[in-house]
C-alpha cells in the first residue's frame, strides 16, 4: 500500500468493521437488543468490505482482477441483503453466490475467462437436466438443493483456482490473503451446511441445540473475516 491516505482510510475501515463484528457477535451470543438489529450490522459490515475494495488505485495494480473482485463483492452484498434484510427469494441469493464464485474463479485463473464461463454453463445445464429427471421419477425436489449443489461445485473450483494461483506466486501477499480468505469462506459454508442439516432433522436435545447455536454463530465468525481478506487482496503490497 503505497499511498498513505489510502492506508489510513483502509485501517479506519477495518477498525470500524471489527467493532461492528464484535457488536453483532455479542448480540448473537448474549441475545442483546439494540436499536439496530444484528442482521443490519452484518449487512453493514459486508457493505464496508465493498467500500474497502474500492480504495486501491486500478492504474497501479492488476485492473482486470480488481474489477472482478469489486464485481464479486457487489453481488455478494446483494445476496446478503436478500438473506439478511429481505429474507425471501433465497434461490436468487444462492444463484448470485454461484455467480460470485464464477467471477472469483476467473479472477484467480487470470486467463481463459470465456472457457470457464462456458464450463460453468454446461455444468449447470447437466445438473438441471439431472434435477428434471430425478424430480419426475421421485417427486418434487426443492430447487434450492440443486442450487446448493451447483454452488458447492462452483466454490470448490474457485478454491482450486485460488490454490493454483498461490502456488504460482507464493510470495505475493495478495495471493496468501486470497487463499486464507477462501479457506475461511469454506469454513463458513461448512457451518452453514451443518446448521441447515440440523434444522432439517428437527430433533431436540442439549447437544443438538448446542451445535445449532454454535454453527449459526460460527457462520459469521468465519464469513466476515473472509470478506475482509478478499477485499484486502485487491491492494498492491
Amino acid at each position: 500500500m503505497a499511498n498513505r491516505k489510502v492506508v489510513y482510510i483502509s485501517r479506519l475501515l477495518i477498525l470500524i468493521i471489527c467493532i461492528i463484528f464484535i457488536m453483532f457477535l455479542s448480540m448473537d451470543i448474549f441475545n442483546l437488543d439494540l436499536k439496530i438489529s444484528s442482521n443490519q450490522l452484518k449487512f453493514l459490515s459486508v457493505f464496508l468490505c465493498l467500500i474497502l475494495s474500492l480504495l486501491p488505485d486500478p492504474s497501479s495494480h492488476e485492473s482486470r482482477g480488481l474489477d472482478l473482485l469489486r464485481l464479486g463483492l457487489f453481488l455478494t452484498i446483494i445476496a446478503d441483503y436478500i438473506f439478511l434484510i429481505h429474507q425471501d427469494n433465497y434461490s436468487l441469493a444462492l444463484g448470485l453466490f454461484c455467480l460470485v464464485q464464477l467471477i472469483y474463479s476467473i479472477r484467480y485463473r487470470g486467463r481463459d475467462g470465456l472457457k470457464m464461463i462456458l464450463r460453468f454453463i454446461i455444468l449447470f445445464l447437466v445438473i438441471l437436466i439431472l434435477y428434471r429427471i430425478i424430480d419426475r421419477r421421485l417427486g418434487e425436489i426443492d430447487f434450492q438443493i440443486v442450487l446448493a449443489i451447483f454452488y458447492g461445485i462452483c466454490f470448490g473450483l474457485s478454491l482450486w483456482e485460488a490454490t493454483k494461483r498461490y502456488r504460482r506466486e507464493p510470495n505475493k501477499v495478495g495471493n496468501r490473503m486470497i487463499v486464507y480468505g477462501m479457506i475461511l469462506f469454506l469454513l463458513c459454508d461448512l457451518n452453514l451446511g451443518v446448521h441447515y442439516i440440523l434444522g432439517v432433522l428437527k430433533a431436540s436435545g442439549e447437544v443438538l441445540d448446542f451445535l445449532r447455536n454454535i454453527s449459526v454463530i460460527s457462520i459469521w465468525v468465519y464469513y466476515l473475516p473472509s470478506q475482509i481478506l478478499l477485499a484486502l487482496s485487491g491492494f498492491e503490497y
